[in-house]
């Protein structure tokens, strides 16, 4: 399978209304995280019930912005290949992130009748989608290069092309899985190996491994960029944690659930811009690239294997990536003509869609065992499983059917559901 360039990721976006999805307040005690200034934001957020919307800050790749870069910081070149291989090629991916993600809690009934978690925001908050197109009139977390062409990395400057890392998603169905209801296939099976590939698992963390790196090889690339650092690592901890559980193998799997807290690290330090917030977040993010080249850093605490999926990753956060992934089979399902050429990139994106719903539709994550949200979990669960299902074998029509669901699902789910943060 071919890993295409992806941009930024955003909100997550129904009828041209964005929002961020509820996320889970990370815990760090448990491996010594210096979380303060992320509890801090998070907390804020959810009382005022507004989007803070952070400064990128710093004009430069120096630390005063001035163009110099970091003597000694070169995070680029521990840059890891999940697959314990090689590197794969870079992507941009989520640079424009937001860093809050309010806190999960009980449901409360609005008196409207939806149902609400405390700090929620209104779905306008975010205003009109139309002002996150680029110059181009591609809505931002959507790729639209060719395969081997460049790509823009957003504010990272980051480029690169596709690499060939092998055939498409061994968990891709031959035929269209059926719908399920709370508690139907979709959700119930506990093992990973039903749910995805170790392929895309191995592709989504190089390709987001190397976006990161990319971000983190100065004080001035990393001020314009930490949003999309705080973002990547929490995906990276999500796949990590998928990759500890799931029956395939791969070099590095032993201290998965090591790199899973690498990740989750990676997150709680890339909470500002600066130099005190860039050096402690550049060496999490080195330690990570070590464990999945085989060099295991020492001095790391011991990884707990029973740490909560809130702890691991923030909801909202992932829901930014499944949002990206959307976008980009959202514009494909309009584009018959190049569908074939990007059917093994799109394959991979409603894999990560439906992987992602399933991973926070479980755990600890609040209210995951509420029937009508789990209903609607396991029908976009699936609708991803078709949409995988029809690109890989080029059925355009089936494909973008699959999109049409997974769309009104969405919608269907935030008229239900008001997340905060």
């Amino acid at each position: 399978m071919k890993v295409h360039p992806r941009s930024p990721a955003k909100r997550f976006e129904v009828n041209d209304r964005r929002f961020d999805s509820q996320g889970a307040t990370l815990s760090g005690e448990r491996f010594g995280l210096r979380l303060t200034s992320l509890r801090i934001a998070r907390a804020a957020a959810a009382i005022v019930m507004s989007v803070v919307l952070v400064g990128c800050g710093g004009s430069g790749d120096g630390p005063d912005g001035s163009g110099t870069p970091v003597a000694g910081d070169g995070a680029a070149s521990n840059t890891p290949a999940a697959n314990g291989t090689g590197t794969a090629s870079p992507s941009s991916f989520g640079t424009q992130a937001a860093t809050q993600n309010g806190g999960d809690g009980p449901l409360r009934v609005l008196p409207n009748g939806r149902l609400t978690f405390p700090g929620a925001i209104p779905l306008d908050a975010y205003g009109d989608v139309r002002a996150s197109t680029s110059s181009t009139g591609v809505i931002s977390g959507v790729a639209s290069q060719p395969p081997g062409s460049q790509t823009g990395g957003g504010n990272s400057g980051m480029s690169g092309s596709p690499a060939v890392v092998g055939n498409p998603p061994a968990n891709v169905p031959s035929t269209p899985p059926t719908s399920s209801t709370a508690g139907g296939s979709a959700l119930s099976s506990s093992n990973w190996g039903d749910a995805v590939s170790m392929t895309v698992l191995t592709e989504e963390i190089s390709s987001l491994s190397n976006d990161l790196a990319a971000v983190l090889i100065s004080v001035g690339s990393y001020n314009r960029g930490y949003e999309q650092v705080q973002l990547g690592g929490e995906v990276l901890a999500a796949m990590c944690d998928i990759v500890a559980a799931h029956p395939e193998s791969v070099s590095w799997k032993a201290d998965a659930l090591l790199a899973r807290d690498r990740g989750t690290a990676v997150a709680a330090e890339a909470t500002g811009s600066g130099r005190s917030k860039f050096a402690p977040t550049q060496l999490a993010f080195e330690q990570f690239s070590s464990i999945l080249n085989n060099n295991r850093p020492p001095g790391l605490p011991e990884p707990d294997a029973d740490l909560p999926r809130s702890e691991i990753a923030a909801r909202g956060q992932l829901m930014q990536r499944m949002d990206a992934a959307f976008s980009r089979l959202r514009q494909a399902s309009g584009d018959s003509s190049g569908f074939a050429a990007n059917s093994e990139e799109l394959a991979h994106e409603a894999a990560v869609l439906g992987l992602l719903m399933k991973y926070t539709t479980g755990g600890d994550y609040a209210d995951v065992e509420v029937a009508p949200y789990r209903s609607t979990a396991a029908k976009l669960i699936d609708a991803s499983d078709e949409a995988a299902s029809a690109a890989a074998i080029e059925q355009h029509a089936a494909f973008k059917s699959a999109v049409i669901a997974i769309e009104a699902t969405c919608t269907e789910c935030h008229q239900q559901y008001r997340f905060g943060g």
